[in-house]
């Protein structure tokens, strides 16, 4: 599987069993504000696109879908907030966010290795 799915995947789980994303996110600290885009409410994929949209020309960017994991069923929710997956993890970077996973989160088991 691609990196990007494999560590989306684990954020997931991470998230459904009651991980608050925030926590996810502060553990990558290369990257902690690009880890999720997060919007108020609990909101399907299309009002999540809306929203992103509105609040990035708001800031005086752009929000561009397909760097997020933004589908349904791709959405995580706590806080009373959306937040989908960054899918930008190329490069060094993606093998220490999963060491840096397994580390924090040993009851969850987390392996990986690089495939052949």
């Amino acid at each position: 599987m691609y990196k990007r799915t494999a560590i989306f995947l684990i954020c997931r789980r991470l998230c459904e069993h009651g991980v608050d994303p925030e926590k996810i996110a502060n553990l990558f600290t290369w990257r902690s504000n690009r880890v999720w885009c997060v919007v108020e409410g609990s909101v399907d994929a299309a009002e999540f696109l809306t929203l992103a949209a509105e609040k990035a020309t708001a800031n005086g960017t752009r929000f561009e879908a397909g760097r997020w994991f933004c589908d349904d069923g791709e959405l995580c929710k706590a806080n009373d907030k959306t937040y989908a997956f960054s899918n930008q993890w190329g490069g060094e970077k993606w093998h220490q966010a999963m060491g840096v996973l397994k580390e924090a989160y040993p009851d969850f088991k987390i392996d990986f290795s690089a495939a052949s």
